[in-house]
């Protein structure tokens, strides 16, 4: 039918803007601004004759990528599908009892644990001839308590060959988030589009499995490494090239990342003097921040938005030791969202210069930032970390399950480290 060739010439265009996107531009592609089309379709409820499909692994793939011409696009119609149709089984957890992990178990009751959430992933991608592999491993979510050490796997997530580079997927993330609420776990549905696609330095952060395939930059990077090393949220909007670079700087030291009411897009990961960095963001036009800018040496600069609440620069940093904070206006007040280390590279003479499509403009000085501490990475990479009351990553009744730059405290945060929850490695509430 027309209807059908108008899809699938849809579905394949989507497909060829996303590749062309991830090849030409050194940044993280959102999948849900590219394949939206192919969502619409996975997400379909299979009722009627398509309820038999999930009782057929073979079918029921070639089913959801009938019009994907890719790899990336048929990994993406499973992922998206695997998110829809399947519940994490917090009742298998809440009642210490054994859940199915089969894939077409899962597919037949429609909830799972890690295990199963992958199971479903592989299976399916293998039968529409995908590299695919199923990886159980360590993970920094619902249980993780900072510098813990894990005795056995606790997570079960996906890699695939796309293009001759291994990308990873983690379906049971994605689906949504657990918490913890009046002694038990609660499960909510939300789909979350940053596990999708994920590059292998981005993913390090928050997963290790041993059985990874070789990836050259985190060769280094052990089950001890990984088990110090602090979650630096900068890997949402870091580009791979940068990440890459740190990795193989090893002791390069990371910057502090907040939670912003303002959306980072691209920004480096360090500074050295001399470099011209892009730093792209976005506001809410809704919100009552103004913008984004800098505050350099104590100095605070800002630059205006256009309508949409989006905003572009570049900084060139001049002088070496430089203290450079990139924040989120509201009037008179900033809120960080990333500060750096001292600027690094050889001494220049000069101010630090900032550039922008829009005015800026000079706001009164702020008291300094708290200063920072450090933690060693296996004696190979450096993260900072800061408490920020200014902005903080989570209210204290909130339990991070994400693997996030700040850590809760409460009474709540406790009672996740219970082992009960050694499956449930999904993300919580996020600002």
């Amino acid at each position: 039918p027309a209807f059908e060739d108008d899809l699938s010439a849809t579905i394949e265009s989507e497909e060829k803007a996303y590749v062309s996107y991830r090849k030409t531009k050194d940044t993280n592609p959102s999948g849900e601004t590219f394949f939206r089309s192919l969502d619409a379709y996975v997400r379909r409820p299979l009722i009627g004759d398509l309820s038999r499909l999930k009782t057929n692994i073979p079918k029921l793939a070639e089913y959801l990528t009938r019009y994907c011409k890719t790899d990336i696009g048929k990994t993406r119609a499973i992922f998206v599908f695997t998110t829809e149709v399947i519940t994490y089984d917090v009742d298998s957890i809440n009642n210490n009892t054994t859940n199915n992990t089969d894939a077409l178990s899962v597919l037949e009751t429609g909830k799972s644990v890690c295990k199963g959430f992958a199971s479903v992933m592989q299976s399916l991608g293998k039968a529409c001839g995908l590299e695919i592999k199923k990886l159980h491993g360590y993970a920094k979510g619902l249980s993780y308590k900072e510098g813990m050490s894990y005795k056995d796997t606790n997570h079960a997530w996906n890699c695939v060959n796309i293009d001759g580079e291994w990308r990873f997927f983690d379906n049971t993330w994605a689906q949504g988030y657990v918490s913890y609420e009046r002694g038990k776990y609660v499960n909510t549905k939300k789909y979350k589009n940053e596990w999708f696609d994920v590059c292998a330095e981005v993913f390090a952060f928050s997963h290790f499995s041993p059985d990874t395939p070789s990836i050259p930059s985190l060769d280094f990077l052990t089950k001890k490494g990984f088990e110090s090393m602090k979650y630096c949220d900068a890997t949402r909007w870091m580009s791979p090239s940068d990440l890459r670079r740190v990795f193989a700087r090893k002791s390069h030291p990371l910057p502090e990342c907040y939670s912003s009411k303002g959306k980072v897009l691209q920004a480096p990961m360090y500074l050295d003097v001399g470099q011209k960095y892009t730093f792209r963001a976005k506001n809410d036009p809704a919100s009552d921040f103004t913008g984004f800018g800098f505050e350099v040496n104590g100095r605070s600069f800002e630059f205006t938005h256009d309508d949409d609440g989006y905003w572009e620069g570049t900084f060139v940093p001049q002088q070496c030791g430089d203290e450079v904070v990139f924040c989120n206006f509201k009037g008179r007040t900033r809120y960080s969202a990333i500060k750096y280390p001292p600027v690094s590279g050889s001494v220049r003479s000069g101010q630090s210069k900032l550039q922008s499509g829009g005015e800026f403009k000079k706001l009164p000085d702020k008291q300094p930032l708290k200063s920072s501490s450090t933690i060693k990475i296996n004696e190979s990479l450096t993260v900072h970390r800061r408490d920020n009351k200014e902005t903080p990553i989570l209210k204290s009744s909130e339990i991070s399950a994400i693997p996030a730059t700040i850590t809760a405290t409460s009474t709540s945060s406790a009672a996740v480290g219970s082992s009960a929850a050694t499956d449930s490695q999904l993300p919580a509430f996020e600002d």
